[in-house]
């Protein structure tokens, strides 16, 4: 793919942007896409006209969409969205009552259906008071970090079938239907959405032998997740979401690019030591990004940027990437006894950490 697919995007989310903002009528759109259209196609031997129709179009595109949208609430998008909310909340409600007995402690529970299913109604107000003033509440949302971590778990899982004929594509294929599974019930958040549809851009990439640009990926993710629901656009989670992600891609190459000169990768046993180093930088890198990259919306949508967010985010992610581990741990053997029981013990000891360093952080 190039930048094409990047400046197409651009061009439909400035269409859904400005309907949001100007609440345009569909009538004007629809008749330029009619116009548009075949315009592109007749004069795409010119190769600036072409562009200039084709960009147009969908510009046109996504003014129709939004405002069809924004009239017509039973349309089949809509209509969709609320039948997976619906069946979500259902499916939630049932996890997070098995996951009470095995994390008794009010806190405790609040904090693993947070960081598993995306329930935070359970949380109480100083709870939530305390991983914002830290900088660490997109730890208790659903959003890409957990998306990464459940494909990765199933993923792990799932090893032994490369041993058989034809596994890894069966390893993929359920890994990635699992990630569906989980996104629908997760609510089809932004966040959600978007990581699930760059991983399965990624991996079938990966099976066809070629690679897809993280800008691409970020492109189409948000074309589908807009297409589905245009107005997710007017959505904070939809624009921090993809504010964090840009930050990423923008700024954590070069950051990562400046560590491998200063810091060359060293050789023997000392190996281990560089990529502990490596993994450090790349936290720290990445928080920083991310940080930046949202600083403005924070600003503008909560009047603060949480001040301890790096040493936060340096102890709430591990802490949650090994409360997502160990959960997956301790479910398959909740009733056996004493495996059963010191796994649990180990879970609730992590969430428990996690709370009382976050609360520390943000008090």
């Amino acid at each position: 793919m190039d930048r094409g697919v990047i400046t197409y995007t651009a061009a439909y989310l400035a269409g859904i942007t400005a309907s949001v903002l100007t609440d345009i009528s569909p009538i004007p759109a629809v008749f330029s896409l009619t116009l548009l259209l075949p315009l592109s196609y007749l004069l795409r031997k010119n190769t600036i006209i072409f562009l200039l129709c084709s960009h147009l179009a969908l510009f046109a595109c996504g003014v129709g969409i939004c405002s069809i949208s924004c009239i017509n609430r039973t349309l089949p998008p809509h209509k969709l969205m609320e039948s997976i909310d619906t069946r979500s909340r259902q499916v939630q409600e049932k996890i997070a009552e098995h996951l009470g007995t095995l994390v008794p402690n009010p806190q405790s529970h609040a904090v693993v259906c947070a960081l598993a299913i995306g329930e935070k109604g359970l949380m109480g107000k100083e709870l939530k008071k305390s991983f914002s003033a830290a900088g660490a509440m997109h730890v208790l949302a659903l959003s890409g970090l957990h998306i990464w971590i459940a494909f990765a778990i199933m993923y792990s899982l799932l090893f032994p079938l490369t041993f058989l004929s034809g596994g890894k594509r069966a390893r993929n294929a359920i890994a990635l239907l699992f990630i569906a599974a989980y996104c629908i019930m997760a609510g089809c958040t932004p966040s959600v959405i978007r990581a699930a549809t760059m991983i399965f851009l990624y991996k079938i990439a990966a099976g066809k032998y070629r690679s897809i640009s993280n800008w691409d990926a970020i492109a189409i993710s948000a074309l589908i997740t807009c297409t589905i629901n245009p107005m997710q656009i007017e959505n904070i989670g939809f624009q921090l979401s993809y504010s964090a992600v840009i930050g990423i891609a923008l700024f954590f190459p070069t950051c990562n690019n400046a560590f491998l000169k200063l810091v060359p990768k060293w050789g023997g046993w000392r190996g281990h030591l560089w990529k502990g180093v490596h993994w450090l930088w790349g936290s720290i890198a990445i928080s920083v990004c991310c940080q930046i990259a949202t600083m403005p919306a924070s600003l503008f949508y909560f009047g603060y940027s949480a001040p301890h967010f790096l040493l936060a985010n340096l102890a709430a992610v591990p802490l949650a990437t090994g409360i997502m581990y160990s959960l997956t741990i301790a479910l398959p053997l909740q009733g056996i006894p004493l495996m059963g029981e010191v796994s649990a013990k180990i879970l609730n000891i992590l969430i428990e950490l996690l709370i009382s360093t976050v609360t520390y952080i943000g008090g």
